[in-house]
């Protein structure tokens, strides 16, 4: 008995071991999704909540899963998010495909902000250099233009 025991508990082990590399080794989104359709079927078949009340939890589950968002496009997915949040697994997973997309998108868009904000901000911030009698740029010439 305690063998068997024992090789039961390894075995668990072992799956949920994998389980947590396979996890970190995902994307934001992906581990997103997986949190959401997680909660979901927990919701479904664990619980056992009333419709209203799994409606809340997923809606709140999804919001928690997308803080790496900015709040302001948090909440342009609000409508997205209330309208995929569906008891029909098939509906879910083609709503969080989508919310996901859209977050990607509005991630990239925000990536893409605060590159030009620190771009300009250190160009903004240059001093010019001294080089023997002649005072120069930080940056040469093409450089500038490929910041601008």
């Amino acid at each position: 008995m305690n063998s068997e025991l024992q090789e039961t508990y390894m075995e668990k082990w072992e799956n949920d071991t994998a389980y947590i590399e396979r996890f970190e080794n995902l994307d934001k989104f992906q581990q997103a999704k997986e949190i959401i359709l997680q909660k979901a079927h927990e919701l479904k078949d664990v619980y056992n909540l009333g419709e209203v009340e799994a409606f809340k939890e997923l809606v709140k589950t999804t919001v928690k899963s997308l803080d790496f968002l900015q709040p302001s496009d948090k909440a342009k997915l609000t409508a997205n998010i209330l309208d995929s949040a569906s008891s029909s697994p098939v509906m879910l997973r083609a709503g969080i495909d989508n919310i996901l997309d859209i977050a990607k998108t509005m991630d990239d868009n925000a990536y893409r902000k605060k590159l030009a904000s620190e771009i300009n901000k250190e160009l903004e911030g240059t001093k010019n250099i001294k080089k023997g009698s002649r005072t120069v740029g930080k940056y040469d010439y093409k450089t500038n233009k490929l910041f601008c």
